[in-house]
């Protein structure tokens, strides 16, 4: 991390180690021949990266994500904040602002999808309770956090008024802090945004 932050970089990213289910690495944890993610020794090694921060020119501004002002991730920021996207390619997701379509991840079968015309390999059509779950979700995430005032323009005063109840009763104290109607994480809550998100969804 020293010799990192040594370098004159524009943004770094740094994510958890999170064993996807079928990897090779899952597979491994699976059959105990390697040792399982230790949380405590991630959670120790975020907060030596937001300690050695402080003496960089970086910034935090998403969970997992720090630049120098400026040189934010335009890319990550469109699926952050629901920006509607179209993705072309092998693999590659499409995002209309309610719904998702995603590409075949196999060469030879998206160029036969396109052969028959067949404009993705499969799509969702996310409900307003998604659509809501995701932008708390998302929007803790970064230090913008969650503006009320759109809230209640997209989903309505009862959702709004639902989750500032939540924040002052349930949050504790240091994890959050709110500026006029955008609510958003402290440093130190910022290590528990999924739980916290997860905690103020609706069903």
């Amino acid at each position: 991390l020293d010799r990192r932050l040594r370098i004159p970089i524009q943004h770094l990213s740094c994510y958890a180690l999170t064993p996807e289910e079928n990897s090779i690495l899952y597979k491994q944890i699976q059959n105990k021949k390697h040792a399982p993610v230790d949380d405590e020794q991630a959670a120790r090694q975020y907060n030596l990266l937001l300690a050695a921060l402080p003496h960089s020119p970086l910034q935090h501004y998403e969970v997992s994500n720090f630049a120098i002002p400026g040189f934010e991730s335009q890319h990550n920021a469109s699926y952050w904040d629901h920006t509607p996207y179209l993705g072309l390619g092998p693999s590659a997701h499409s995002f209309d602002g309610h719904s998702r379509q995603w590409n075949p991840s196999n060469l030879k079968q998206y160029i036969a999808n396109i052969a028959q015309h067949q404009d993705c390999e499969d799509s969702e059509t996310l409900t307003p309770t998604d659509l809501f779950n995701e932008t708390i979700l998302l929007g803790l995430r970064t230090r913008n956090g969650i503006d009320l005032d759109r809230i209640e323009r997209q989903f309505g005063r009862e959702h709004s008024e639902r989750l500032l109840h939540y924040f002052t009763h349930k949050v504790r104290n240091d994890f959050y802090e709110q500026k006029e109607s955008r609510l958003r994480l402290t440093e130190a809550g910022l290590w528990f945004a999924d739980g916290i998100a997860a905690d103020a969804f609706v069903e």
